[in-house]
């Protein structure tokens, strides 16, 4: 009986759970390919110029 309560919850929780997931994904991979470019013009510009020829 409590199994049939709960069931609907525990679905409806698992799929934000899942959802939350994917977004925290999806959000990481874009920061990441967006702060890519922007992190390596910063270490080519902390690099002295010596090490960089």
């Amino acid at each position: 009986e409590w199994g049939r309560v709960i069931a609907p919850y525990v679905s409806m929780g698992l799929n934000l759970v899942t959802t939350l997931l994917m977004v925290v994904l999806i959000a990481a991979a874009v920061d990441r390919f967006l702060a890519r470019p922007a992190q390596e013009t910063a270490d080519a510009a902390a690099t002295p110029v010596a090490s960089r020829t």
